[in-house]
């Protein structure tokens, strides 16, 4: 009976280490958040449901009935000077070198193979993303419009537009690729995160989000 309670021990614990190790990222990410915001954790938490529940709904409208948020941005860039639209492009180029930066290093130098997929993409990118894209880009608009003269509930919008097209941007330049329309939903979700939560639950839900794609695409393995 002792020897196989210490082998279902064990197995169980080997089990378990190996769940914590895959999915350390997301288990750091609520850990800390939870301990240092908790009320911003479980907003982000809940945030990131809504939003999964948000990218699927407009991709189901969209294969249903070819209409999506980004076909505004489709129409926005066809219609602007070809200046404009590459200066677009190479903003959101820009935007995005820091996390490629990243993932380039900890791919190429040996001291950093510790970090893995969950640690990566669970911890680090929403780390880094929301600081870049909310933190950054979107509340450095709403300072720089408001200054203009543009009041602020139109300053919030367009800074949180923005910056959700620069996210997706920054992951794909093409508006009517699907992970250009998936990261926009997305960027917005988050911007709104960042506006009702501050960047702690824009983090945990950026996090959270990403969680559920490596989820779901291990399923679809």
């Amino acid at each position: 009976m002792f020897y196989n309670g210490a082998n279902g021990l064990i197995y169980y614990s080997s089990r378990a280490a190996r769940v914590f190790v895959g999915n350390a990222g997301f288990v750091a990410t609520v850990a800390v958040g939870g301990y240092f915001f908790p009320r911003e954790t479980a907003a982000g938490l809940a945030g990131a449901v809504a939003i999964r529940g948000a990218t699927w709904l407009t991709r189901k409208v969209d294969e249903e009935y070819r209409v999506h948020v980004a076909d505004g941005v489709s129409t926005l860039l066809e219609m602007a000077p070809r200046s404009v639209a590459a200066g677009y492009m190479r903003a959101s180029q820009m935007s995005g070198r820091p996390q490629a930066a990243i993932s380039t290093a900890i791919d190429n130098t040996p001291r950093l193979r510790w970090v893995n997929e969950s640690l990566a993409s669970e911890l680090l990118s929403p780390l880094l993303e929301e600081a870049i894209f909310r933190a950054g880009i979107q509340e450095g608009l709403v300072l720089g419009l408001t200054a203009v003269g543009i009041p602020r509930p139109a300053a919030r919008f367009l800074s949180g537009a923005l910056s959700a097209s620069f996210f997706a941007g920054a992951h794909n330049g093409d508006p009517d690729s699907r992970q250009y329309r998936d990261l926009l939903v997305a960027g917005i979700g988050f911007g709104l995160m960042m506006h009702l939560h501050g960047l702690p639950a824009a983090v945990v839900a950026h996090a959270a989000t990403n969680a559920g794609l490596r989820f779901e695409l291990a399923l679809r393995q």
